[in-house]
């Protein structure tokens, strides 16, 4: 059985991540009027939004996300998370392992 482990928790998030063979789930809860440390990485993401508003930065590219946004992130691609309210904004990542 698949174990999840508390990855960060801080003021500004808190992560969980669940390995299951070669896919890893993340769920985090950013705080309000917080953001995300921005990066990239060789592999893919996808990010569904589960809860909350605010926009992604891709490439210095905005789009703004809520409930229901689905959002694709190409390898090598900045990205960033940031919650424009005072309500946390969660969503859930998911990438291959074999990246």
């Amino acid at each position: 059985m698949a174990k999840v482990v508390e990855r960060a928790n801080s003021e500004q998030y808190v992560i969980h991540d669940l390995d299951i063979g070669d896919l890893t789930l993340s769920i985090t809860h950013l705080g309000g009027m917080k953001d995300t440390n921005g990066h990239s990485h060789p592999w893919s993401e996808a990010y569904y939004f589960v809860s909350g508003s605010g926009y992604v930065e891709v490439d210095g590219k905005a789009t703004v996300v809520g409930a229901g946004s689905f959002l694709d992130i190409h390898p090598d691609e900045f990205h960033k998370v940031l919650n424009c309210t005072d309500e946390p904004l969660s969503f859930v990542c998911a990438w291959t392992n074999d990246a």
